[in-house]
């Protein structure tokens, strides 16, 4: 496919239609807008004005540190003084933290007016030190020095001597990042390929939080419980469309507190609204046997619940449905790291019904948000009929900038420049589309996981949504096994009982359900047991790591 052909064709692109952002959702909700010129203003005085509105108002805790609005602003201050006294400007500065300590190491990069690449700390001591290298950085903040190994020629900023700080001090206006200029790097899960580091300007970074302010209505009050790594653009979006709108944000690692700690704190925080990707959700279901009573106690104060990250099944949204109160909302979001928001839809009852015309078990994507222009191709680079499926392009001012590499921004591989706007750059984005009649998108696939069997093209979330409304089964995955010119399904399944069940009568009986409501290339040719699936830093499902599994005891 390509996209020139389209341009060269005289291609238009379309622009989405008027539809409200908080359609079917939260619209009597008060919340405190972002001002119309936010997109032109540095970050950091966005903060600085919502911190001077509210500043006894709780802003950050992950269940240790546990900080005012005027307290995270000083504490951010006073890093953003140490950054600018250890680094020259314009260089790269990495945030390698945890939880709250790596939003305040965040904030405190756009306060220096230094670009930021947050880098998850749990990762192998290896690969985050090949991240490093790769990106060519300055200098990191870490907990303290010698706690994080870091490459040679990359200077140790500690976050725990930044409080002392207070006689270094930053110029009288520190000359901010302009829009449009790099601001944030955040490296890719990989779980579409090999890892790259792509590169984010305030402009599109702001443009998206006033956009998510007014679709979820969040405001003074209310309380985030995000699982989301601060290395993804998920937990990029909680940290600044919470902290620019006067909320509190709840920053966890279930790696750090556990399942039960999650639950735990969350009930104690009286949380109003909550953010995770699917797998986290359906871990979050499956602590324990007395799961329910748990999820009541945490979960029944939430107004809004957003689901992103992965595709969402109905079998998610009706689990979700029984952790919430009645009248909850539910929204989810569809992006990706260059984009950190195209469709996005509060879910109606009526539109995933059984009854409805939903084209697989997911449910749809989403209406297309506004701020861009798209198209849908066929792989001749040409558009298709509306109704049918295609790849889905866009165009926009606030996409990515392009990819990091060796110390500096660059177009990258699927990104490329507007001929005829210098201010927009066009996404080729690898993934397959369809317009719904009632005007919602659904994402159908990414291109490169297009799977045929036997010549029937097989829906894998079609398998993934049959096994997980087994009640017997607590999650699951499915992947494409590749032998050769053979393909065939590998499940891997995660039971309620595990690991306690008989693993044999549990395989023969899932095969055998399978069978009754699958046709015959939907069954998975190898199914296996494991105690959790695999997951990447960011919470997503490891695609790649369940093909390993493969070879494990416990396979029908």
């Amino acid at each position: 496919m390509s996209v020139s052909d389209f341009l060269a064709r005289g291609g238009a692109w379309t622009v989405p239609p008027a539809i409200p952002v908080d359609l079917n959702g939260p619209d009597g909700r008060p919340y405190e807008k972002l001002p119309p010129d936010s997109q032109e203003r540095p970050l950091a005085a966005l903060f600085a004005k919502v911190a001077g509105r509210h500043p006894d108002a709780p802003a950050l805790d992950d269940g240790t540190l546990r900080l005012s609005y005027r307290e995270t602003a000083e504490r951010a201050a006073s890093l953003a003084r140490r950054i600018a006294a250890s680094t020259p400007p314009d260089v790269l500065v990495g945030v390698c933290l945890a939880d709250a300590a790596a939003c305040l190491g965040i904030l405190a990069c756009f306060a220096a007016a230094r670009p930021c690449l947050v880098l998850d700390d749990t990762l192998p001591d290896e690969r985050r030190t090949a991240i490093m290298r790769d990106a060519g950085l300055a200098a990191c903040i870490v907990a303290r020095e010698g706690a994080t190994p870091l490459p040679e020629g990359v200077a140790a900023i500690r976050f725990a001597a930044a409080s002392a700080d207070a006689a270094l001090s930053l110029p009288a206006d520190p000359p901010p990042i302009p829009p449009d200029a790099p601001a944030l790097i955040l490296y890719t899960s990989g779980s579409t390929g090999q890892p790259k580091g792509i590169v984010h300007g305030q402009r599109a970074i702001l443009m998206r939080m006033a956009q998510a302010i007014d679709t979820w209505h969040v405001g003074p009050g209310d309380r985030l419980l995000s699982l989301a790594s601060p290395a993804t653009i998920s937990g990029i979006v909680d940290l600044f469309s919470t902290l620019l709108s006067g909320a509190m944000l709840l920053k966890l690692d279930p790696r750090r507190v556990g399942w039960r700690g999650v639950l735990a704190l969350a009930a104690d925080r009286r949380i109003t609204c909550f953010h995770a990707v699917p797998a986290v959700l359906r871990r979050l279901c499956a602590v324990a046997p007395d799961a329910a009573s748990l999820l009541a106690a945490s979960f029944g104060g939430v107004q809004i619940a957003r689901i992103s990250g992965e595709e969402v099944l109905r079998s998610d949204v009706e689990r979700l449905r029984r952790m919430l109160p009645p009248g909850a909302y539910i929204h989810t979001v569809y992006g990706m790291t260059e984009i950190l928001a195209l469709l996005g839809w509060y879910v109606t009852d009526d539109a995933i019904a059984p009854s409805a015309p939903m084209l697989s078990a997911q449910v749809p994507s989403g209406y297309l948000l506004p701020g861009h222009s798209y198209c849908i191709l066929d792989e001749q680079g040409r558009p298709v009929p509306d109704g049918e499926a295609g790849e889905l392009v866009v165009r926009s001012r606030h996409l990515a900038l392009g990819e990091w590499r060796e110390g500096r921004c660059v177009q990258g591989s699927r990104l490329a420049d507007d001929p005829d706007d210098p201010s927009c750059r066009i996404l080729r984005t690898g993934d397959v589309v369809r317009r719904r009649p009632d005007g919602l998108y659904q994402v159908l696939e990414r291109r490169d996981r297009q799977v045929k069997i036997n010549g029937q093209r097989v829906e894998i979330t079609e398998v993934e949504d049959a096994l997980r409304r087994m009640p017997d089964i607590a999650d699951a995955a499915v992947a494409a096994r590749h032998d050769g010119a053979t393909v065939g399904l590998l499940a891997v399944i995660v039971p309620v009982t595990a690991p306690l069940c008989d693993a044999a009568a549990l395989l023969r009986s899932i095969r055998e359900r399978l069978a009754r409501q699958l046709p015959a290339a939907m069954v998975p040719a190898r199914i296996v047991l494991a105690e959790q699936l695999p997951c990447l830093p960011g919470g997503k499902i490891d695609r790649a790591a369940l093909l390993q599994l493969g070879g494990s005891a416990g396979v029908a």
